[in-house]
């Protein structure tokens, strides 16, 4: 079962926990990873996509609630074009499940905002449940 979570606060989120095989973190800002960890189910995996700023690099996480729940913590800087063939592909056959529905709605932004944006995303005042810019 296809699943896609929208939480907007500890008791939310704690509700949800845990419910995820992956985690796919794309925010373009560095966020604390445990509230994230707890979404995972057993052999659950973490993959982070793309590099934090450069002035918040840290990342830190307890080593016996991952060994002894089996999780696991990846990351991607980038991919190459069969795997971006792919997961596109993956992207379309589903679109169902990535298209604004209900609370997973996106705030669509001008690209020459992305700036705006950029800082709304890192003080988490984003209006939407993901931010799309557009050309």
């Amino acid at each position: 079962e296809d699943v896609a979570l929208v939480c907007t606060g500890d008791a939310e989120r704690m509700a949800a926990a845990p419910k995820c095989d992956v985690f796919l973190e794309t925010a373009p800002v560095n966020r604390p990873v445990a509230p994230l960890m707890d979404l995972l189910k057993f052999d659950g995996v973490y993959v982070r996509m793309g590099i934090p700023p450069a002035g918040d690099q840290s990342f830190t996480w307890e080593w016996i609630p991952m060994i002894f729940t089996a999780k696991k913590i990846v990351g991607s800087i980038v991919t190459g074009s069969a795997r971006m063939g792919k997961l596109l592909t993956l992207a379309s056959d589903h679109l169902d499940f990535i298209q604004d529905v209900g609370d997973l709605q996106a705030e669509y932004v001008p690209f020459d905002q992305v700036n705006e944006a950029m800082a709304k995303l890192s003080a988490q005042k984003n209006s939407g449940f993901r931010m799309v810019l557009k050309w």
